[in-house]
Formats: structure tokens, sequence, C-alpha cells
């Protein structure tokens, strides 16, 4: 079983960013990898790799697409990482002529290091964002306090 630092019971109020934590669950990364699917399927579409036709169609599956969780849970028992039982189950939500053209060229290890990026953008930003709001304060304070001594 793997504890993340988020969610143990000792150590999740050093870090205490529900925020930050967020961007690390398994709704999060499914999410990322979703979206690079879909990315991925538009880009093909507009360059002509996939018929523009088959891009249509694997966006419009994936805006209604929610995986099956526990196949997930076994598919990375069997093949190591969740991308190809992802992969399997996003090919039959698109159906027909065009399920051969989702996920075309990309590898496993594609989808999952871009869907870690796509999260970690956001958490940078985040963050960024929370060191801003300090800056502020501590401008306050030096304003406030900065031509006392510290003794």
């Amino acid at each position: 079983m793997t504890v993340s630092p988020f969610d143990h019971p000792l150590l999740s109020g050093l870090l205490g960013d529900e925020e930050a934590a967020r961007h690390f669950s398994v709704e999060a990364d499914i999410a990322a990898m979703l979206g690079f699917e879909r990315a991925l399927a538009e880009a093909e579409a507009e360059c002509g790799v996939i018929p523009r036709e088959a891009g249509a169609a694997i966006v419009k599956a994936l805006a209604a697409f929610r995986p099956d969780t526990a196949k997930l849970r076994a598919g990375v028992a069997k093949d190591g990482v969740v991308v190809p039982e992802l992969v399997r189950q996003i090919k039959a939500a698109v159906g027909g002529q065009y399920s051969e053209f989702v996920h075309l060229g990309a590898t496993s290890q594609d989808v999952i290091d871009t869907a870690l990026v796509l999260r970690l953008r956001r958490v940078v930003e985040h963050i960024g964002l929370l060191l801003s709001e300090n800056i502020v304060r501590l401008t306050g304070l030096e304003q406030e306090f900065g031509s006392r001594a510290l003794t």
C-alpha cells in the first residue's frame, strides 16, 4: 500500500495545503491523462496524422468518458502502469472505425510524464500565488516594524 505524505495522519500537518494535494490525487492524475489524449487527438487531426472525423470522435467520447477504476486497478496489476488499460477503455468508448486512432504514436511514458507536468504546472502556479501573498505580508511587516532592532 502506498501512503502519500499529503494523506499521512502524522506528516500531512507539515504539508497542509489541500489545494496542492488535490493535484496529486488519482482523480487529478486521470483527468490530466485524459487531457493528454484529447490534446493528442486534436493535434493529430489538425496536422493530418489522423482523420479529422477520428479526432472529433475521440474528443466527443472523452467529453463523457468515465473510466472504470476497478478495471484500471486490474490493468495496473497486469501491465505495470495504468495507461494501457486506460487506452483500452477509451478505445471502447470511441468504438467503431475511429478507435484505432486513439493514442496513436504515443507511449505510456508520454502520457504519464505529460500528465505529471500538467499537474505540477498548476501546483507551481498555486505556490507562486502563496509566495506572492507572503511577500505582501512581509513587506507590510517590514514597513511597520522595519526600523526596530530585533533584540
